[in-house]
């Protein structure tokens, strides 16, 4: 079908970049991870999921970050993965806190968080 195919989105600071659905796959795969899943397929599947919905949701349109993440959070919900959901929602707010100040030491912070996160999640009864 033609115009469906995404090819741009707009970043926070309003600029518009290439869009990289590795990106996507990426993150979800850190999600993954942090809640003790390492499956490469699983965030592969996943990630093809989100980009479907983006692009039926966007045809012709340029979508802002945020709503691939919101995309991304909804696709992880209804495929049963409410764990990997909280994981990649804080891993979303720590990025958006860090904003244009990102280091490698806000890198690390991320990746110990998620971590932590994976340890709480274990041992939360709720």
């Amino acid at each position: 079908m033609k115009g469906t195919k995404v090819t741009q989105i707009r970043k926070r600071d309003g600029s518009i970049v290439p869009f990289k659905h590795k990106k996507i796959k990426d993150a979800i795969y850190k999600a993954l991870v942090a809640t003790g899943t390492d499956s490469k397929e699983a965030a592969a599947e996943l990630g093809r999921r989100v980009v479907q919905t983006v692009k039926a949701r966007f045809t012709g349109e340029i979508p802002a970050v945020e709503d691939i993440q919101d995309i991304v959070e909804e696709v992880l919900m209804s495929q049963g993965y409410p764990a990997v959901a909280k994981a990649y929602i804080l891993y979303r707010k720590q990025r958006t806190d860090a904003g244009s100040s990102r280091n490698a030491s806000g890198y690390l912070m991320t990746l110990n968080s998620a971590s932590m996160l994976q340890k709480s999640l274990r041992t939360d009864t709720c």
